[in-house]
């Protein structure tokens, strides 16, 4: 009915034209003392990426209501005579009074929306715990800067895989375990002329952590201003990986699944992984530390194109490895059985043989040895 339309418009202008809620203390009282760990508030026109339709159906009241009426407005009352005025006010007024209900449903319904879409679209954000004062944000290197750090702390449930992007500058660190979820740590770093410079920069970084795809987002970097974003994570031994950055490292331990990864600066060091495992850096050394007594999975190709190579392999340890160099000297610490002579290319069965085990380089030496 009209006025069901109109009840139904104002709540829903109601709700959408608050961008955000306004301030912490602004928000509804019963919001403030019901929820006290609500975070939908204060955010700008952009930040949520969605839009929840609520559909309202009539109730067979209001609908039977509106039937008898467009009945009587056609055809008159059964006995003929006009519809009598306080009967239909009656019913107006019950119609009424059910629509106005209906509205107040769809603001409830409207901010339960809210509270459930900072929770449903990105539940990191909602549980994220930042600090300032955390041993990762200790500023290493000489640089006459403004600094600025924070670490942000987030736990999210394990997919079985896991993709970050760490580009343009950060170093990405996975570490699998007994765990059954996912734990984010991300520290993010600005540098500035001054230190409220800084400080402004680390607050416009928006960190993207929904679910598989982790990443970070921040101004354009111009002049003294810069920031970085690095990740360190914690995750279920059985985990697929899919790992990318520009500017900086990549090292990933205990994980078994299918891993990815890809740097242009920076080194690469892998220890007791499994699976099937490949990638590349283009600048920086790798480190390959083998556990167990084979390879467990399909195999690894690892390779640089400017940086040394240094393969920790056990005793009693059971694969094909094969490593080499173009320009750069080779060593290996400890017998092998061979045909022809080692010198820039080794390609060989240790133990029993297994699964291939490649890591290669263009420019850099390469290191075969013993744990220490």
């Amino acid at each position: 009915s009209p006025d069901s339309s109109t009840a139904l418009a104002t709540a829903a202008s109601r709700c959408w034209d608050r961008e955000g809620g306004g301030s912490l203390e602004e928000r509804p009282e019963f919001v403030r003392h019901g929820y006290p760990d609500d975070r939908a508030h204060g955010f700008a026109i952009g930040d949520l990426r969605g839009v929840y339709s609520v559909f309202l159906p009539l109730s067979d009241r209001v609908r039977t209501t509106q039937a008898k009426q467009r009945a009587t407005r056609s055809v008159g009352s059964p006995d003929g005579s006009v519809n009598h005025p306080s009967r239909h006010n009656v019913e107006q007024r019950d119609l009424q009074k059910e629509s106005s209900m209906t509205a107040r449903n769809a603001i409830a319904v409207c901010i339960g929306a809210v509270l459930s879409w900072s929770v449903l679209v990105a539940p990191a954000r909602a549980q994220v715990q930042v600090r300032t004062d955390d041993e990762w944000c200790e500023r290493s290197g000489q640089s006459d800067r403004a600094y600025a750090c924070e670490v942000r702390e987030v736990t999210l449930p394990a997919s079985g895989r896991v993709a970050v992007d760490a580009t343009p500058n950060g170093g990405i660190r996975v570490e699998g375990g007994s765990r059954t979820d996912v734990l984010v740590r991300a520290r993010v770093s600005a540098w500035a002329d001054t230190e409220a410079e800084a400080r402004e920069i680390v607050s416009a970084i928006r960190l993207n952590l929904d679910g598989e795809e982790l990443g970070a987002s921040g101004p354009d970097m111009q002049g003294d201003r810069s920031w970085s974003a690095s990740f360190r994570l914690s995750v279920p031994v059985r985990t697929d990986l899919g790992l990318e950055s520009t500017n900086g490292g990549i090292s990933v331990s205990g994980v078994d699944g299918d891993i990815e990864f890809r740097t242009t600066n920076g080194g690469v060091r892998l220890e007791g992984v499994a699976g099937n495992v490949g990638g590349r850096t283009t600048n920086g050394g790798v480190t390959v530390a083998l556990t167990g007594d084979t390879w467990m999975g399909s195999g690894l190709d690892v390779r640089t194109s400017n940086g040394g190579v240094t393969v920790v392999v056990p005793e009693d340890y059971s694969a094909h490895l094969e490593t080499g160099t173009t320009n750069g000297g080779m060593r290996v610490d400890f017998p092998v059985t061979v045909q022809g002579r080692i010198y820039k290319r080794l390609a060989v069965d240790l133990g029993d043989g297994g699964p291939p085990v490649k890591i290669l380089t263009t420019n850099g030496g390469v290191t075969v040895k013993r744990p220490e």
